[in-house]
């Protein structure tokens, strides 16, 4: 489990707690324990399940009454998640490093597309990602 500042997407600059899938499920309790332990008081859960193992609505059930952010990493979707959980769909690309700001990105299915442009996503370097703190579960 690491603690620290979100540094990527819609919700960069909040107070988060960063776990793997794994660690949630082995360590629930314990997590929730930490976060409303905290008096500065975190903002996010946010999940890493890139091997996809959670199942998104049954695994957090009683996190829809929370008072935090819940984001899960996922490599791939198969359900719609909660409404009230946030998804980051997350897959590995290098073509993106050598995208022009007016260059756009495109997601597809078939005919259902989703695009966006490339100069307007939020973007982090890796000297973003120094400043994390781990604690031992």
């Amino acid at each position: 489990m690491r603690v620290g500042i979100e540094v990527e997407g819609r919700f960069k600059g909040l107070r988060s707690v960063f776990v793997t899938a794994q660690e949630w499920c082995i360590h629930r309790k314990q997590i929730l324990r930490t976060m409303k332990a905290d008096k500065i008081g975190y903002h996010q859960l946010y999940i890493i399940d890139r091997a996809n193992i959670l199942d998104l609505n049954t695994c957090f059930l009683h996190m829809s009454i929370s008072k935090y952010i819940v984001t899960v990493e996922r490599s791939k979707l198969e359900q719609v998640a909660p409404e009230w959980m946030h998804i980051v769909l997350s897959f590995q690309d290098d073509s993106f490093r050598f995208l022009k700001k007016a260059d756009d990105v495109k997601l597809h299915n078939g005919w259902d597309v989703a695009m966006c442009n490339f100069e307007q996503m939020v973007k982090s370097k890796e000297a973003d990602f120094v400043d994390d703190e781990e604690i031992d579960l």
